[in-house]
């Protein structure tokens, strides 16, 4: 907060509450990957976490909830690879 108030230019706008996400929601193909599956998990909830946050954080919470979204693709595509072999 004292960040905040020493750089006003740097914060962005509150967001307010994020929308409800189904952070434990199964993630298909992966019945037979349990550790991917709860890195998915984890990945949804720190997402969830972060558009409940209060502000932009001078950029870093956007560049997070990007790089966020990265890996949970990433994750998938690891799924989807593993059991095509």
């Amino acid at each position: 907060m004292q960040y905040a108030a020493a750089h006003p230019a740097e914060v962005g706008e509150a967001y307010g509450p994020a929308p409800p996400e189904a952070v434990n929601e199964a993630v298909p193909g992966a019945e037979h990957q349990p550790h991917m599956w709860r890195a998915v998990v984890s990945l949804r909830e720190a997402r969830r976490q972060l558009r409940e946050a209060g502000h932009d954080k001078g950029g870093y919470r956007v560049q997070a909830l990007s790089l966020t979204q990265q890996a949970i693709d990433q994750l998938r595509e690891g799924i989807a690879f593993a059991n095509r072999h």
